[in-house]
């Protein structure tokens, strides 16, 4: 006599309902996209040097930029360089963003930048409270994006704001002979902050 005992083996699937509460989607803070003078005058160039054409809006006409699109950039007609011997940094800040009530945020960027290692380019953050934040630079290494390129940084501000603005500088650069240029410098095709 021979007994066959059969054992039915089962699975288990344990499934958790998720929450819409554990999915956090961006707010988004502040975007553009600079397809439009309005966008590009809602932008300040500070300088510390008077160098009125450093920053120029529109669809590049210089053979160092990308012509693809409209942008916000570095001497984007004309020679399409940037002048060398700057002593000082200039700076496209863009409008200052309500951030009230977010802690964390995050800023993205779409750049075409090209500069020498002894140049400098840079990003900062700065809130109404007074703090200002590097969030980078070159540190002496050369940059020749050879596509539209999509940067993003987190910023957590050490103290509580409810303004914040971002800060795209370029300079001091490499002093030369008269006329030397550089590079192409900045180009900007978009910009969010979100949180």
């Amino acid at each position: 006599t021979t007994t066959t005992t059969t054992t039915k083996l089962t699975s288990r699937t344990t499934t958790k309902a998720l929450s819409l509460s554990t999915f956090k989607p961006a707010v988004v803070l502040f975007s553009t996209t600079f397809l439009t003078l309005y966008s590009a005058r809602q932008w300040v160039i500070i300088n510390s040097t008077p160098l009125p054409t450093l920053w120029q809006w529109g669809t590049p006409t210089a053979g160092n930029h990308p012509r693809d699109r409209r942008v916000i950039g570095n001497v984007i007609h004309g020679a399409g360089l940037y002048p060398d011997g700057l002593q000082g940094t200039t700076y496209l800040a863009s409008p200052w963003i309500s951030s009230q009530g977010h802690s964390s945020l995050k800023v993205s960027f779409t750049r075409y930048l090209g500069i020498a290692a002894d140049d400098v380019a840079s990003v900062r953050a700065c809130t109404t409270a007074g703090e200002c934040h590097e969030l980078w630079t070159n540190k002496n290494k050369a940059v020749h994006d050879q596509s539209w390129t999509t940067i993003t940084y987190s910023l957590t501000p050490t103290s509580p704001v409810t303004t914040v603005r971002i800060l795209f500088g370029l300079g001091p650069t490499k002093a030369g002979p008269s006329g030397v240029t550089s590079g192409p410098g900045w180009s900007l095709s978009s910009f969010q902050l979100t949180a």
